[in-house]
């Protein structure tokens, strides 16, 4: 079974020959049609489900709403929720580029976020503080997503399921979690820190 690539030329269906190849390693990369199936397979088998997305932003949502303004006066309920509802839809075109160039730009997002959360709460009713947490929510969210894109597409490479890398990543945060604090009282136990 003939079939024609990206630009026109014909392979079988067993080996997908890839344009990009120098002339003399063209052999080296090559990938079958079955390696294509059983990649894809893996990778859309066992996806996160909706609902655990759904339930982990929600929450997390909440409670932001509830900790960040006690943490910064300035910072209202309803900015908080309005951040919330901004960084998925900015989270979007900076996910989408990482994945095509590696360019997280989610530090562009951060620094208008700073001046869209001060100039709505103004100078005199400490916008600045305002812009620069919610600044710390949208620039977070964002780079999180560009983080995230790049995780799966190594798992794609890899043939890595996203359920495995979530599990797999929750593992690595409760390990630093745990050795971090063990790791600075051992170096405050020698007692030359900060001399």
């Amino acid at each position: 079974q003939t079939q024609v690539g990206d630009k026109g030329q014909a392979y079988e269906g067993a080996a997908v020959q890839q344009d990009h190849a120098p002339e003399g390693d063209q052999d080296l990369v090559q990938e079958s049609a079955l390696e294509q199936r059983v990649r894809r397979h893996v990778f859309l088998s066992d996806t996160i489900p909706l609902s655990w997305s759904a339930c982990g932003y929600l929450g997390f949502g909440l409670l932001a709403m509830c900790v960040i303004p006690r943490c910064y006066p300035a910072v209202r309920w309803y900015h908080v929720v309005v951040g919330a509802l901004l960084a998925p839809l900015l989270s979007l075109p900076v996910s989408f580029g990482c994945g095509l160039t590696d360019w997280d730009v989610s530090s562009m997002f951060g620094k208008l976020a700073i001046f869209c959360f001060a100039a709505w709460v103004g100078l005199s009713s400490g916008g600045v503080i305002a812009g620069l947490a919610m600044s710390g929510v949208i620039l977070s969210a964002t780079s999180t997503s560009a983080t995230l894109m790049q995780d799966f597409r190594t798992g794609f490479i890899v043939k890595c399921a996203p359920k495995a890398m979530f599990f797999s990543q929750l593992a690595g945060v409760a390990a630093g979690a745990l050795i971090a604090p063990l790791t600075f009282t051992l170096f405050w136990s020698t007692g030359k820190v900060g001399d």
